[in-house]
């Protein structure tokens, strides 16, 4: 029923799948939470925290491009590195 509720886009649904996730885990932290404002805390969109972590985004996706980068110099380097020390075989006829 969680999941069902997640995708739905009502307060309703949301506040019922809050609830649901509450009574599974007992609580936050030992305290009695209300629903309505685990879903307000937990459900909540603020624009100011998307554009201040475009920067970790941003060092994500160039160490992901680095990564990539090396995979790749070191298949190239296998490559040039075979192709030097293979055995010359005579082409059969």
């Amino acid at each position: 029923m969680f999941f069902k509720n997640l995708f739905m886009n009502t307060t309703e649904a949301v506040t019922d799948a809050v609830t649901d996730a509450i009574e599974a885990i007992g609580g936050i932290d030992g305290e009695v939470v209300t629903t309505v404002a685990a879903a307000e805390s937990a459900f909540s969109f603020n624009p100011a925290n998307f554009v201040s972590n475009l920067y970790y985004m941003g060092v994500g996706m160039l160490a992901i491009f680095i990564v990539i980068a090396a995979i790749i110099g070191m298949v190239y380097a296998l490559d040039v590195l075979v192709k030097a020390f293979s055995l010359k075989l005579p082409k059969k006829q």
